[in-house]
């Protein structure tokens, strides 16, 4: 009889028990979900220029998102080449997945494009799709934070559909008191964007991917924030564009945010490894891959600061310039050795010598413009 009383208190205590973790599950908000559309598009028809790297841009940008922004896979989706209608479809469905998303509120889209565009539509192909048709998408959906990104010539148009004007970049801090929206365009609306074959993609593109591995981390704090990306990728396009290309290609952005907090974009230990400058590091740094053909970081760093730059297994060089002397050093990044620490004693001294370029009185060691190919 005891042992009946026993088992029926038993049952009864892990009846109770399994109420009370039912009504704490349903109780415990949910995780906001980050969903991105990307979209290349290198064929602007006809009338312009073919593009060489917007495709790969938006590429990039997905891999990236996935592996340091906390954008599932599930929820990234990467569009390359469509035509109006394609992309018509996936901003619809881009939609109905935020509708039905548990707490929208929470949520965030982003929303980013690469290619051409003449201050009215995206050139896709032989079609056109209105960046206002585009903005009003941003407006409906439900997402607590919309954010979009145009890379295209005269794609500041779409920051002044409301009103925007440039203006001093902005700030934010602490995702979950933020509500609004957020538009970025790599150029104002009567300028061009310019592709770099030197950068291996669009300038503004490089940099603001470039901003969100690590180079843009002002902080030192391994996470890069929406500001920090833009106040970087302004920076870096405005002086490359001016040096390079002859014609200067000013970012712009609108905001409407509400609230106040931080967007974080990138979180730099979620990365697979990477190089940590230590607080003896000084002067310019550049990350190359090994065999110099492809920049994965450009910054400076103040000593006594820290700074990290996040990237994938492989062999890579930092070049670094400080007091008019240039020092370099080689690493891996693998499986065994994630995380590589460098201090400033580590660079190994390399000597300029002067040289003069054939038929001429320039000094080889000049400024070089980096080759462009088209606007876009």
């Amino acid at each position: 009889m005891l042992n009946d009383k026993n088992e029926s208190r038993g049952i009864m205590r892990r009846f109770y028990l399994l109420i009370c973790l039912c009504f704490l599950w349903n109780a415990i908000p949910a995780f906001a979900a980050r969903y991105a559309l990307l979209v290349g598009c290198n064929d602007g028809g006809s009338e312009v220029e073919q593009l060489q790297w917007a495709e790969a841009d938006a590429g990039r940008f997905a891999g990236l998102l996935e592996a340091l922004g906390g954008f599932d896979q599930s929820a990234t989706v990467t569009l390359l080449h469509p035509d109006s209608a394609a992309l018509d479809k996936e901003l619809r469905l881009a939609g109905s997945r935020l509708r039905s998303s548990k707490s929208p509120e929470n949520d965030l889209f982003l929303l980013y494009y690469s290619g051409h565009a003449d201050g009215l539509d995206m050139l896709l192909g032989t079609t056109r799709y209105p960046l206002k048709k585009v903005q009003g998408y941003l407006d409906s959906f439900p997402a607590g934070i919309r954010i979009g990104i145009f890379d295209a010539c005269q794609s500041g148009a779409v920051t002044a559909y409301k009103g925007g004007k440039r203006a001093e970049p902005f700030y934010l801090t602490n995702p979950q008191k933020i509500k609004g929206q957020v538009i970025i365009a790599s150029t104002a609306a009567n300028e061009r964007a310019q592709e770099s074959g030197s950068l291996k993609g669009s300038i503004f593109s490089f940099y603001w991917l470039s901003g969100l591995r690590g180079s843009a981390d002002v902080s030192g704090d391994r996470r890069v924030t929406l500001d920090e990306a833009y106040h970087y990728a302004y920076r870096k396009t405005v002086e490359t564009s001016t040096l390079t290309g002859g014609e200067a290609q000013h970012p712009m952005y609108r905001f409407n945010i509400h609230g106040e907090g931080d967007i974080t974009l990138t979180d730099l230990a979620a990365g697979s490894g990477g190089i940590r400058f230590d607080r003896s590091c000084e002067g310019k740094f550049l990350v190359l891959s090994d065999s110099y053909t492809d920049i994965f970081a450009d910054f400076s760093k103040k000593k006594n600061t820290e700074s990290f730059v996040s990237l994938d297994p492989g062999s890579y060089t930092v070049i670094n310039a400080n007091s008019g002397e240039v020092g370099m050093y080689s690493f891996t990044v693998d499986g065994t050795n994630g995380i590589v620490q460098l201090a400033q004693t580590m660079l190994v001294p390399n000597t300029l010598t002067e040289s003069r370029i054939k038929g001429a009185n320039a000094v080889a060691g000049a400024k070089m413009s980096v080759p462009f190919t088209s606007p876009l």
